[in-house]
């Protein structure tokens, strides 16, 4: 019972309701396959413009089933509720890919300052600023809910972050981000693709994988016609990963990209809805585990 207790009490400032839920076989706790996660928000009457996004409360049931417990929280949504209910979270053989929280803040700024992760992005700074991290997450759920940017916390499957063992949001290590940022005419349909994993968790295929579940979700949930992706010419690791993808090479922007005083090229990718189709069957990926959380 300590474990429920320090659960309760983290989540004191919150709404609360704990439920006993019916006995059943205990499961490992620490499989995200395991812990079923609901996120719904209703629409009240005469909302208005509202109800084209929901509303401003939103109900959260959750599933611990070491525990048997079932936990609903209610409050006004704010940018981290947006996130957690217009972001879903999506399951990999390997990993879990889940909306950010303001809790991965220092790991992000851990992973995202080394010196090598920032040499393989566009927009990720050297030395990356204190702060940063926290300002970034926060700016999620609006970009979410305006269906201009969905940006993942990919996490490995089966482990539990140090400290946040009382964290229901948490899946496990963060070891990296992978997002689609949509183009600004909606009619289009068409988003770009971006990610980037921790030095320490480099060559073991994860980016490949977490980068294929952010295809599927853009094509099948939010039926994208072209996704496009762009790597530097330095970072030859990143444009192998895109070829896996089954993304196809469509040219180099000379000279448009600029680090450290040095002006770099820009290698350009993208991919559709049928070629996506004929790399998951060529390439046969594990289907991912069902979604327990909608969008």
């Amino acid at each position: 019972m300590g474990s429920h207790a320090q659960a309760s009490r983290a989540l004191a400032r919150t709404d609360i309701r704990i439920e006993a839920a019916g006995s059943g076989p205990l499961v490992d706790h620490r499989r995200p396959q395991s812990a079923a996660v609901h996120v719904s928000a209703a629409t009240p009457a005469g909302a208005g413009e509202r109800a084209a996004h929901g509303c401003d409360s939103i109900r959260r049931i959750f599933y611990w089933p070491r525990a048997g417990w079932h936990l609903q929280l209610s409050g006004r949504r704010g940018d981290m509720e947006n996130t957690m209910a217009f972001t879903p979270t999506l399951y990999t053989p390997r990993l879990t890919l889940r909306p950010f929280v303001l809790a991965d803040a220092s790991r992000v700024q851990q992973l995202a300052g080394d010196p090598l992760v920032a040499a393989t992005t566009a927009h990720i700074p050297h030395p990356y600023p204190s702060g940063l991290a926290e300002e970034w997450i926060r700016s999620h759920g609006h970009l979410a809910q305006d269906n201009l940017q969905f940006h993942f916390a990919i996490t490995l499957a089966g482990t539990r972050t140090p400290g946040r063992e009382t964290d229901l949001f948490d899946t496990g290590h963060l070891i990296g981000s992978a997002s689609l940022m949509f183009l600004s005419d909606p009619e289009q349909h068409q988003a770009e693709l971006g990610y980037w994993i921790g030095v320490p968790y480099w060559h073991r295929g994860f980016a490949t994988e977490a980068a294929h579940a952010a295809l599927s979700f853009g094509f099948q949930r939010k039926e994208l016609r072209r996704i496009t992706a762009r790597c530097v010419v330095t970072n030859p690791a990143s444009a192998r990963v895109l070829q896996k993808l089954g993304m196809v090479h469509e040219g180099t922007l000379a000279e448009s990209f600029e680090r450290d005083g040095r002006l770099l090229d820009l290698e350009c990718y993208a991919i559709t809805p049928n070629q996506h189709r004929q790399t998951r069957a060529r390439h046969r990926f594990p289907q991912a585990r069902r979604e327990l959380q909608g969008a």
